[in-house]
């Protein structure tokens, strides 16, 4: 159903968040069109993730339409709408890392 996809992966300078972003697209034509007519093509997205001391994670996405699916307990995801920029889901990101509780604070990736 979807075409291969290209995810351009992301670290900070601090090694702390890793950032994913990726624009699906579907591959059947019919259905391209479909989706295209009820507006529900799928956006850019933009994923980002932080380790935490704990081995928990904190995630922040701009892909809404995921929010359908549970996470496991350990990782607290925020969705912002679709239209969120990769800039928004990152200062957004930023800021719920920063408000983590004692112990819970961004490890560096290796």
């Amino acid at each position: 159903m979807l075409s291969a996809i290209l995810v351009r992966t992301l670290i900070s300078r601090d090694c702390t968040v890793t950032a994913a972003l990726y624009h699906p697209h579907i591959k059947k034509l019919w259905l391209r069109l479909l989706l295209w007519l009820l507006r529900k093509t799928p956006g850019k997205v933009t994923d980002m993730e932080t380790e935490c001391s704990d081995g928990s994670f904190v995630a922040t996405s701009n892909a809404a339409s995921a929010a359908a699916m549970e996470n496991p307990p350990l990782i607290v995801t925020e969705y912002l709408p679709a239209t969120t920029s990769p800039a928004e889901v990152h200062a957004r990101h930023v800021a719920r890392v920063a408000r983590a509780p004692q112990g819970r604070q961004a490890s560096r990736r290796a």
